[in-house]
């Protein structure tokens, strides 16, 4: 009888780190949430959203939809330079295009990742579009190859997604209120 309070509070002193983790995670999307909400214009929500999603990824690149090209808007951790992409390129962001909802590629599965990401085969990366009226408007793309080990949490791919369909839902009403 004795060993199973004491078995009980040893599970709980173990679960402490996880439930910190976990409950920090949540505090970060809550807070890029509210930046996001807090946003006057579409420039306010996208940064918003870039800045969140860097805290994620060690890698963003955002690209808006400009006919046949993305054009690139904030980059966080690349050569903002050399990130360039268009719809006409096979692979992970035009992908994201046609099917209009978040892809990921990782460990080799999935399409591949744009040439300015330089994406190692054991790292992984995620595109999300940002949607208004069933139109792709822009690009979320983010991924976890930064020098050294990885050091980014196995959440971030969801993490990145969440930020960006609510980027979207920002987005989508700040349009409608313009027009």
């Amino acid at each position: 009888a004795r060993r199973q309070p004491e078995a009980a509070r040893e599970s709980d002193a173990h679960r402490v780190p996880d439930r910190q983790a976990q409950l920090a995670v949540v505090e970060r999307l809550l807070t890029a949430v509210r930046a996001m909400d807090s946003g006057r214009s579409l420039t306010d929500v996208l940064s918003a959203l870039t800045s969140a999603a860097a805290v994620e990824a060690p890698r963003v690149a955002l690209f808006v939809v400009n006919g046949p090209e993305l054009r690139s808007w904030k980059t966080v951790g690349f050569d903002s330079e050399a990130v360039q992409a268009s719809l006409n390129d096979q692979g992970l962001l035009a992908e994201v295009m046609r099917r209009r909802e978040p892809v990921v590629s990782a460990g080799g599965d999935g399409p591949a990742a744009p040439a300015f990401a330089s994406l190692p085969a054991d790292r992984a990366a995620i595109a999300v579009p940002l949607m208004v009226a069933s139109q792709a408007v822009a690009v979320l793309y983010a991924q976890d190859a930064a020098p050294g080990p990885p050091d980014t949490r196995a959440s971030w791919p969801e993490a990145v997604q969440t930020l960006g369909r609510h980027a979207s839902i920002n987005l989508a009403h700040l349009t409608a209120a313009r027009a």
